[in-house]
């Protein structure tokens, strides 16, 4: 309660430090336009009815100015437009498991949904689905104005970083190279940056880039932007292709369907990235108060918690460590029962050596990861 009280708390400060430091900022300005226009002996133009307040409203050419700095300042500073209509209009792009939206109801769903709404909670704003687009033309309209944030699946890398602005973290996910079942020819990265390989990748989606920084010779075979991951397993399993490179959350689910099609090509990921909100390039305002949630979320444990509801665990995706789950000896570093629980609650050794047996690596990490998330079952029941 002390943690959702404080971001609560600090929520309010800054909006109203952002907001009176914009408007004085720019009042300034426009009183030396006015100061210059009646020293020409110009008259000031009166205000009309496209400004939306009656010209009696005011008893001075301050209060004028006032005034259509509000407007002009939610225009342009999207934090204050959140400030001032409590909503926070969100663009994303459909990625199941993660988030996509209902086909009978119509509501945007998923682990990533539930986490926005718990954010928008803690920030006392809404949250709006704006609109659906691609990881190829998502900044422009964050650059734009046409949604405040991205609030969707998305990789803070490099080259996104020169384009928009992004939030701390809201978890990191691992990247592995993905081969077809059966075709062992590729033992390392040098095996497979050759002009003999080809990689399937979606244009404008970071593993894109992945594929042109890690394998930068090899041929790509390009999906337009937009298409769904399992086209790209399928150009791998049918032979059109010989490598992806993708998270294991969306292989698993994959593989619940095609269960002899890919596999790790490598035991170890070949990239770890963060994944965070982004908003638009100039938009720091809003960075900083998104930040301010997801650091009391993080605290909170919350955004661990909704991914542990979806029965995602920390071998798939890697959360940051709470203070609380620290203090209580639980967390991603206790594999064994915590809080009380009773040992028969918590998987056995036997069935973690059952599985390490076989050869596929993110088995064996998420068997291990099963201990620990057993555990924490225990913990939230409490």
């Amino acid at each position: 309660m002390f943690a959702i009280a404080f971001v609560a708390f600090f929520s309010n400060i800054f909006f109203e430090h952002v907001q009176h430091s914009a408007i004085a900022e720019t009042i300034s300005i426009e009183e030396e336009k006015v100061n210059a226009i009646e020293a020409s002996g110009r008259d000031l133009a009166p205000v009309t009815a496209s400004d939306e307040v009656s010209e009696n409203t005011f008893e001075n050419t301050a209060e004028r100015v006032h005034e259509k700095v509000i407007t002009q300042s939610a225009t342009d500073n999207a934090f204050l437009r959140v400030n001032r209509f409590k909503i926070l209009r969100c663009a994303y792009a459909p990625v199941e498991p993660y988030i996509y939206k209902d086909i009978k109801s119509g509501k945007v769903s998923g682990p990533i949904a539930d986490i926005m709404k718990k954010l928008g909670e803690l920030g006392s704003v809404d949250i709006e689905w704006t609109a659906e687009v691609s990881y190829a033309d998502f900044a422009q309209g964050l650059n734009n104005g046409d949604y405040d944030a991205f609030c969707g699946v998305i990789t803070a890398t490099p080259a996104r970083e020169e384009i928009v602005t992004f939030t701390k973290p809201l978890y990191k996910t691992p990247y592995y190279i993905y081969v077809r079942d059966g075709d062992g020819r590729f033992k390392s990265l040098d095996d497979m940056n050759s002009d003999q390989v080809t990689v399937a990748t979606i244009a404008g989606e970071s593993f894109q880039y992945l594929t042109r920084q890690y394998l930068p010779n090899a041929k790509e075979l390009v999906l337009e932007a937009g298409s769904n991951a399992d086209e790209l397993f399928d150009a791998v399993k049918e032979g059109r292709a010989d490598i992806v490179i993708h998270d294991p959350l969306k292989v698993m689910t994959y593989k619940a369907g095609h269960p002899d099609s890919i596999h790790p090509a490598l035991a170890r990921p070949i990239e770890i990235y963060p994944m965070s909100i982004a908003v638009g390039k100039e938009q720091r305002d809003l960075k900083t108060f998104l930040d301010a949630i997801i650091h009391g979320m993080h605290g909170l444990g919350g955004i661990d918690r909704t991914f542990f509801d979806y029965n995602i665990d920390h071998a798939v995706l890697y959360r940051f460590p709470s203070p609380v789950d620290a203090a209580r000896g639980g967390s991603n570093s206790s594999p064994g029962p915590v809080g009380g629980c009773s040992a028969g609650t918590v998987t056995g050794d036997e069935e973690i050596d059952a599985v390490l047996a076989s050869n596929d690596p993110v088995d064996q990490a998420i068997a291990k990861a099963k201990v620990k998330d057993q555990a924490r079952a225990c913990e939230y029941k409490q």
